[in-house]
């Protein structure tokens, strides 16, 4: 579940199914539609490298309204996936459907279109754990670094 600090507006994870192991995860937990690769090809993997993936995948839906192409990502279940994996770029995460209105920003831009936002989200959605953004000043600092001011 995703929630929203009221005192901070801070985004905050909340995972009860394995926030009691810490940061060490074993197994699928969760959505297979939201876990991590590592989830499904390692015995054990960092969970907050994990929940950063999951929630790139959550991104995608909150911002385009559209959900990535692979239902799962594990190259041996889904060809969409494997795709991504090869080429780990915007066109491969996203799936088209003209049916569905992205979101506008204040001044009528489509967030689908905003570069800052490509970056972060295909940042946090690195098949490689070790080059995912994983602290919220890490995330800010991406943001700020594609961001023109």
């Amino acid at each position: 579940m995703v929630s929203v600090d009221s005192d901070s507006l801070q985004l905050k994870i909340i995972d009860f199914g394995s926030s009691i192991m810490g940061n060490k995860g074993y197994g699928i937990v969760g959505s297979k539609h939201y876990a991590a690769p590592e989830v499904f090809t390692s015995l054990s993997y960092d969970s907050f490298k994990s929940d950063i993936w999951s929630l790139g995948v959550v991104f995608v839906y909150i911002y385009y309204f559209k959900f990535v192409k692979w239902s799962v990502a594990n190259e041996r279940e889904d060809e969409n996936f494997k795709v991504y994996k090869r080429n780990e770029r915007y066109e491969s995460v996203v799936k088209e459907d003209n049916q569905v209105q992205t979101q506008t920003d204040a001044t009528g831009n489509q967030l689908a279109e905003e570069p800052w936002l490509i970056c972060l989200v295909l940042d946090m959605l690195k098949v490689q754990p070790t080059k995912r953004v994983v602290t919220t000043s890490e995330l800010l600092r991406r943001i700020q670094q594609y961001c023109v001011v």
